[in-house]
């Protein structure tokens, strides 16, 4: 496998995947897909965060969105250390295992019932989960 940077006219520039033919049923699909994993990888890390409301009513219900800014992280979170490291395993868990649910056909997305009362810091754990998933 092979790699070339190819620089066009103006601004055309591309990359050029090179395989050898022999190599290619075996190699390429599984090289793509880690391509493509990786890519995922990275425009998450860049995507801005933000926080969509719905709009009055007289104004055509349309979405609005601002960046999400919260200063929560799961370092911040007052909460047991035991019980913490347990719920950023499974959120790195749950973020490896796209695929598989993926390849079973059911939708992917992880669930948690947060309760207490007002002011005991629900939000910000979720701002906190939104923080450590770049959601």
């Amino acid at each position: 496998i092979s790699w070339t940077y190819q620089v066009g006219f103006g601004p055309s520039r591309s990359f050029l995947l090179r395989i050898r033919k022999r190599d290619k049923r075996r190699v390429l699909r599984p090289y793509l897909q880690y391509i493509h994993s990786v890519s995922d990888e990275i425009d998450q890390t860049r995507k801005e965060r933000r926080l969509y409301t719905n709009a009055a009513a007289g104004d055509g219900g349309r979405w609005r969105s601002v960046p999400f800014t919260h200063p929560a992280t799961m370092d911040t979170i007052a909460m047991d250390s035991e019980l913490k490291n347990k719920i950023k395993a499974d959120l790195e868990s749950f973020l490896k295992s796209k695929q598989y649910y993926h390849r079973l056909g059911r939708a992917w997305r992880r669930s948690y019932l947060l309760y207490g009362r007002s002011g005991t810091g629900k939000s910000s754990f979720v701002a906190a989960m939104a923080e450590t998933l770049s959601y």
